[in-house]
């Protein structure tokens, strides 16, 4: 159950990634200043 819970955990921390990264290409002027 709790390699469950951390599948579940991975799979939400990538979202969250995927999500980050869409969301830099939407404010170009936001990811640039986080790049430096």
């Amino acid at each position: 159950e709790a390699s469950e819970l951390r599948e579940k955990l991975n799979k939400c921390e990538l979202e969250l990634e995927n999500a980050r990264k869409a969301n830099e290409l939407d404010l170009p002027m936001f990811s640039l200043s986080v790049d430096h």
